[in-house]
């Protein structure tokens, strides 16, 4: 399952039904595109009409609950292969909890009443949960709340496409981004009018079996997708910052850092980090590639027992001695060696996920062999684990073998874990 189409296409298919029930069966108000209601209380002002309360409270509600899931991700670890389960579960109960009070109370009927208020405001906040899903866990935000940015992304890929005659660069990337979210909106839309207009408040269920099966979906399938992630099975820990100014999590990798034989430098990039948590003696920094298609990844480096009172390595530092940390040891790599080895993606293997994940420990040094593999390294991680940080640059080879840019679409499913 290709989940970096298919997650964000089923979410945009849920708020498209779910914003038209919403409008259809509650009096004319916007739970997805919550914005919207801005439009709808202006225009209630200007007529004189009673100010519609769900489309008041929609924006504050909406913001609160974006907050609340963005906390709770933080502190669960935004790239936790758990997160995506938490979230889409809060999603789902939201969306079960408006459709059960919307078939058992008949809010249409009275669509500014108290009942009809608190089914809205449930519409809001699992819309507001989704869009949090979408901002916290792929590296690059996409948004099924507002399709203008969408429509626009699509149009201008599909004019550089017919443009170009297809040799635009990253334009058909960007087009396979950007239209299965107008297509699954569009969709849910017609879904959505479709049952408000024979079903009426039943209607108001088609999004929580969609949110339900997405749920169950997701959790049946997670763990297969995640064979490869190193950190799969490992402790849900709270997330700090990765960063590097070499390039952006989600974005390409720089040419040097790839491997010397595919015109790079096997350098490694300048690293950053804050925000580790209390208690932090040592860090563990390693790089993995979970698209290596050797069944089990492709580690480049592993660094350990960095002291806790550093927080940047930098540039080469994966190569020179002369510029770790004092205390901080370099173990093996795939290929037995201890030094950084530069992306290599082989040629016509797609995009591949170059992982830097920046364990915190509560322990000064990890104590393992000079010879020690990242399995044995990750065993002995295990007890010690207090935080993550992780970064994630992508590589991608041409079937000529010369380095290629990566599109859209891969930078969208750059991700350790969701």
């Amino acid at each position: 399952m290709n989940r970096a189409l298919v997650i964000p296409t089923s979410l945009s298919l849920i708020a498209g039904v779910t914003d038209v029930t919403s409008w259809l069966l509650l009096g004319g108000f916007f739970s997805a595109h919550v914005t919207g209601n801005v439009v709808v209380v202006a225009a209630d002002l200007v007529t004189g009409a009673p100010p519609d309360v769900v489309a008041m409270l929609a924006i504050p509600v909406f913001i609160l609950t974006t907050a609340l899931a963005t906390v709770v991700a933080r502190r669960i670890g935004s790239q936790s292969p758990h997160v995506t389960s938490v979230l889409f579960g809060a999603q789902a109960a939201f969306l079960v909890a408006a459709g059960a009070l919307s078939f058992t109370t008949h809010a249409s009927a009275h669509p500014r009443s108290a009942m009809a208020i608190v089914i809205g405001i449930c519409a809001v906040c699992a819309m507001a949960t989704q869009n949090a899903y979408l901002h916290i866990v792929p590296p690059r935000a996409l948004s099924t709340a507002v399709m203008t940015g969408n429509l626009v992304a699509a149009t201008v890929a599909a004019t550089d496409i017919l443009r170009t005659r297809g040799h635009a660069p990253g334009a058909a990337a960007r087009w396979t981004a950007s239209w299965p979210l107008l297509a699954g909106f569009v969709g849910g839309c017609l879904i959505g009018a479709a049952g408000a207009t024979l079903f009426s408040d039943q209607a108001a269920l088609i999004p929580a079996l969609l949110a339900v099966t997405l749920l169950a979906i997701h959790q049946i399938t997670k763990g297969i997708d995640m064979t490869n992630d190193p950190n799969w099975k490992l402790p849900s820990v709270p997330a700090f910052t990765l960063s590097s100014p070499d390039f952006s999590n989600g974005g390409e990798l720089p040419r040097w850092a790839r491997g010397s034989a595919g015109g790079g430098e096997d350098r490694s990039p300048e690293l950053h980090w804050e925000g580790a948590p209390a208690g932090t003696q040592s860090y563990v920094l390693t790089v993995f590639d979970p698209d290596a298609p050797s069944g089990s990844g492709f580690w480049h480096w592993t660094l350990i027992d960095i002291p806790a009172g550093i927080a940047s390595l930098p540039r080469g530092a994966g190569t020179d001695d002369a510029l770790l940390p004092a205390g901080a040891a370099r173990r093996r790599n795939e290929y037995g060696t201890d030094v950084f080895i530069g992306a290599a993606p082989p040629a016509g293997t797609g995009p591949h996920r170059y992982t830097y994940t920046l364990s915190a420990l509560d322990i000064p040094a990890l104590e393992v062999a000079v010879d020690a593999t990242p399995a044995i390294i990750g065993l002995r991680l295990r007890p010690h684990i207090i935080g993550r940080a992780q970064l994630i640059g992508l590589a991608q080879t041409g079937v000529d073998g010369a380095p290629e840019e990566v599109g859209e679409a891969a930078a969208v499913s750059a991700r350790a874990s969701s």
